[in-house]
């Protein structure tokens, strides 16, 4: 009969109904998958990979936000100041050395027997003016407002994240009297021979506070590069934990948006079906 067979076909368009999803009910797997429901675009938002809330992932990538935020500022700060400082120093050694071999110049001059009295006076003029020089470059060279050559400079420079984890810059006194020439007489053949030896150990004292200085700098440079690195591979493990794989995400929203055309397919047939039995009883 009409009735019964008209009964017959809603329960099987109900039964049909139970299984189809409505497209606004899909959702993926993961919340990178997403689809937004008025672009159809993925929903673009961090997702901790591996670990729901409160596991092991989510507490891994706090603690590797944590070590990226205190290397960063270790680079930036700590090491890379004190190479500037190591580099301000050994400057200014550089010129109080081309001064001390101007010095041994004048005293090579000076000791020659042939030499007039006037002559070596003139030298001694030019002598004093130089060993005057080495104290200003020795008193007004200072980094951050330390001075660094006249023998009170002694840095630790902070290169880890503990107590102890740190290098040590400390320079002698480079200022005249530090380095013994500051009462050389070069007036005299006898005094400008004795000036010869002193410079010379002058000269040593500071070729061996230039090679001290520029170890440090080569350490802290070894330095910077090993946090940089790691910096570096912290930042890579806090991606493998956080970010998305972009080619499987990619795969599951394609999946998630044929799956949503199939089921408005298919609620739009079950709708066309549902119309024909109401036009069928009319």
């Amino acid at each position: 009969q009409p009735g019964a067979k008209a009964d017959g076909i809603f329960q099987r368009i109900q039964r049909v109904n139970l299984v189809i999803h409505h497209p606004s009910d899909l959702q993926s797997e993961t919340v990178g998958a997403e689809v937004d429901r008025r672009t159809g675009e993925p929903r673009g938002h961090a997702t901790v990979r591996f670990a729901g809330p409160g596991g092991p992932g989510t507490a891994a990538t706090n603690a590797t936000d944590r070590a990226v935020a205190l290397y960063c500022d270790l680079v930036s700060r700590a090491c890379i100041e004190g190479i500037s400082l190591a580099q301000t120093a050994e400057g200014a050694m550089g010129e109080v050395s081309n001064i001390l071999v101007r010095m041994r110049e004048l005293s090579v001059q000076a000791s020659s027997g042939t030499g007039a009295s006037t002559d070596r006076s003139a030298l001694q003029s030019e002598f004093t003016a130089l060993t005057a020089q080495i104290g200003d470059i020795a008193t007004r060279t200072d980094f951050n407002g330390t001075t660094l050559l006249d023998g009170t400079a002694d840095l630790d420079i902070q290169t880890g994240v503990d107590a102890g984890q740190s290098v040590n810059i400390s320079i002698a006194d480079l200022q005249a009297e530090g380095l013994g020439v500051d009462t050389l007489d070069i007036s005299t053949a006898a005094g400008a021979s004795t000036a010869l030896a002193a410079i010379d150990t002058a000269i040593n004292t500071v070729a061996t506070e230039r090679a001290s200085l520029g170890a440090v700098q080569n350490r802290l440079d070894s330095t910077v590069n090993n946090l940089t690195s790691t910096v570096t591979n912290l930042s890579e493990s806090k991606s493998r934990i956080e970010d998305a794989d972009f080619s499987l995400e990619t795969t599951k929203l394609a999946s998630a948006q044929i799956l949503a055309q199939a089921s408005t397919a298919m609620l739009a047939q079950a709708n066309q079906s549902q119309q024909g039995v109401l036009n069928l009883l009319r």
